[in-house]
């Protein structure tokens, strides 16, 4: 009777708040506060000065300390507050309990999904249970790893390991992921319990680094993994800021945003005035040159500007070259964040070329692997005497550009505890991946590090492209409710980042769109330009052609492949994952004939990526290519190729018979994985499966009209259109 009141007081208290916007969500929980106690902080931390490079001072890789500083000069952070989930929401994320009324109930809440947005306090409540849902579905899988009767090893170095059961694939594949971190050991002896984090994984072995000395190393424990709710109380804490700083009207829900505009503010910058090194003098194209202008004018302030780059037309360039203009031309400091640590590296190198070191500061999580760290960034980054640390929020506005992923952003709204914190200190705010990242996850460099009351001091800049992957979801629940969708796309649908109804030209004060793609061959680009971007992409690229001598391929010098393969889909044991051998030795035999030493153009396994949607596959893959030796051969799914391009691209379809499947149907992900390739493109699949999805087979009869389809015994000849 509990589940079932907690499941009425959810969606009765959604459609009330909804349609009258009065009343609270949810029954079982608190009506949510708004007030903070500054009181509680964080124990604080000595650090070091960190050197700083002067003319006359002599630059050295691993910086060393002048002298140690004050202990209230590390970085103040208050203590989040908990926002406790509800076991109701794990019972719901489970499945348990779950009758056919709360099922009709829960249909109904996803048919006014829309209506989330219509008010301070529907778009509040649904998103936090959204959080809460995506917490609960980590929660359970994390949990599901946890592991019984491990025992403690030493090694001669004095490293503590524990055996795990061999063919724990999916464990592995977890730890290897990063998705596994902290835990805790209880003995089975005795209730003492020890905390300890990963190091690392070697084969069955697992290394642990131990929070305290005080342990029996020949008890046998209990592994109990940790769930890290450091970004979830975040995402809490940026929405409760949302409310404390009336920011709903602002940022997501504005007037304006509903409404079209053509009219164009006169910028103040002119393309002369615009100051760049060598590196960028005369490299920019018209449409980054606007995208710059306009960044840097800012009137597009209070409301968010949309850097729409589709695959290959150079934003990262483009977000470069708009820091660098307006460090050499103002005075005002810029926050730049994105959701990876790969994304936020990469500005930061470029940077590093036009940027000193009293200029950049690239901000690590302390948790960041130092190994990973490359010497262009090291003279840039927070690492202090060996370690990374945070510097006191004095030392970080000493800096013009502050560079971090979202979620170490986090660090700098804590630090509002600080007596010198200043939510007008930035005054640029790029969020790179934008259209990858959960819309909560966006908010946190924003609202309560930005903002005050009623006011967003920065001029936000948003960087993405909705037509590629979007952000990825744990919970089915959040993502029935629509947390994939980013904010991003949620503002790239609006009538202000639309494209005008009669001119069919965006507005140039609040989107760019970069359209001149230097990365892939025309032919390989024509497909995915008429299906997600209405013709408006320019091919400017000219890759090299690479040849290929294959029995049934009749058009030697198209850059497209399509091998029909119909090979046996397998699940593995534990139904998780699937492959297909016949697909993976076709996929080596491409490998085997690309590197060929007699070959005209020469390729390098880092030249050659390929591709699956499928986690199992591409084990069994490089698995097969490390026996040959290829090593430096990237292989992943999708999401290990955002962002990045490879001169030939291998895509491995999988699956071969029922349905087609939510990974090869999903239309962002089969926009990514055939727009990586630059000269060469090359598909192992099915025709007549993929042909049940519209854009397989708009792909597939362009291979076939091509000539570059190399048919199987079983012939396809696709449906006209």
């Amino acid at each position: 009777m509990g589940f079932l009141a907690f499941c009425s007081g959810l969606l009765s208290g959604l459609f009330s708040a909804i349609f009258s916007g009065i009343r609270t969500f949810f029954s079982s929980s608190q009506p949510i506060h708004y007030s903070r106690n500054y009181s509680q902080q964080l124990p604080r931390t000595t650090y070091f000065n960190r050197h700083r490079l002067g003319s006359d001072e002599t630059p050295y890789r691993r910086f060393t300390r002048l002298a140690p500083i004050q202990t209230d000069e590390c970085l103040q952070m208050e203590r989040l507050e908990e926002f406790p989930m509800s076991t109701s929401i794990l019972d719901v994320e489970r499945n348990a309990n779950n009758s056919v009324h709360f099922n009709e109930m829960f249909t109904k809440w996803i048919s006014q999904k829309e209506m989330f947005r219509a008010s301070e306090e529907s778009y509040i409540g649904a998103y936090k249970q959204m959080v809460f849902f995506e917490e609960a579905a980590d929660t359970i899988k994390t949990k599901a790893f946890n592991l019984t009767t491990v025992y403690l090893n030493r090694t001669e170095e004095d490293e503590y390991y524990m055996k795990i059961t061999p063919g724990s694939e999916e464990l592995c594949a977890a730890i290897d992921d990063k998705q596994l971190d902290r835990f805790t050991l209880k003995s089975e002896s005795s209730e003492k319990s020890v905390d300890g984090k990963i190091l690392r994984r070697e084969a069955d072995r697992l290394y642990v680094d131990l929070f305290t000395k005080y342990f029996r190393i020949d008890d046998c424990y209990n592994l109990f993994f940790q769930v890290n709710r450091m970004n979830y109380q975040l995402q809490h804490n940026a929405l409760q800021f949302i409310a404390e700083h009336r920011l709903f009207s602002i940022l997501i829900n504005n007037p304006s945003y509903h409404s079209q505009s053509l009219h164009t503010v006169q910028s103040q910058w002119q393309s002369d005035d615009l100051q760049f090194t060598t590196n960028y003098q005369n490299e920019l194209n018209i449409e980054q040159m606007k995208a710059v202008e306009c960044i840097v004018n800012a009137n597009y302030n209070p409301l968010p500007n949309l850097l729409y780059g589709p695959p290959g037309t150079g934003k990262t360039k483009t977000i470069v070259a708009a820091i660098e203009t307006i460090v050499r031309t103002t005075t005002k400091n810029i926050l730049v964040c994105a959701q990876s640590n790969a994304a936020c590296n990469e500005i930061a190198e470029r940077l590093a070329k036009v940027l000193n070191p009293d200029e950049m500061l690239r901000m690590f999580s302390m948790s960041y692997e130092l190994d990973q760290i490359s010497s262009t960034i090291e003279p840039f980054c927070n690492l202090f005497d060996g370690a990374l640390k945070y510097p006191s929020l004095e030392y970080l506005y000493g800096f013009r550009v502050l560079i971090c992923t979202l979620s170490t952003s986090g660090c700098l709204v804590r630090a509002r505890i600080s007596s010198n914190f200043d939510p007008s200190h930035f005054h640029y705010v790029f969020i790179d991946e934008c259209a990858s990242a959960h819309e909560t996850m966006a908010l946190i460099p924003i609202a309560g590090l930005c903002t005050s009351v009623g006011k967003v001091h920065a001029n936000i800049v948003l960087i993405g492209d909705p037509k590629q992957l979007d952000a990825v979801t744990k919970s089915a629940c959040s993502t029935m409710l629509g947390f994939k969708i980013s904010w991003f796309e949620r503002l790239f649908d609006l009538a202000m980042y639309k494209r005008h109804d009669g001119s069919g030209k965006f507005s140039e004060t609040y989107i760019t769109q970069l359209v001149r793609n230097y990365r892939s061959h025309r032919a390989i680009l024509k497909v995915p330009n008429e299906l997600f971007y209405e013709n408006t992409l320019v091919a400017i690229a000219k890759p090299d052609h690479i040849r290929l001598e294959m029995e049934g391929l009749l058009s030697k010098t198209f850059p497209i492949i399509f091998k029909s393969v119909h090979g046996y889909c397998k699940k593995d044991d534990n139904g998780t994952s699937s492959f297909n051998m016949d697909e993976v030795r076709a996929v080596v035999e491409f490998v085997d004939e690309l590197l060929k030493p007699d070959r005209l153009i020469q390729l390098s396994q880092s030249d050659i990526g390929v591709v699956s949607p499928y986690k199992l596959q591409c084990k069994i893959i490089r698995r097969y290519c490390e026996t040959k030796g290829y090593k430096n051969i990237t292989i992943g799914s999708a999401e290990t190729f955002q962002g990045q391009e490879r001169k030939v691209m291998i895509i491995s379809s999988v699956r071969s018979g029922g349905k087609l499947g939510e990974f090869l149907s999903n239309p962002q992900r089969f926009n990514v994985m055939i727009t990586r390739a630059k000269s060469l493109l090359i598909v192992v699949g099915n025709p007549h499966l993929l042909s049940q999805d519209e854009n397989w087979s708009t792909f597939i009869r362009y291979c076939f009209k091509n000539k570059c389809l190399i048919q199987s015994k079983r012939w396809f000849r696709p449906k006209e259109h």
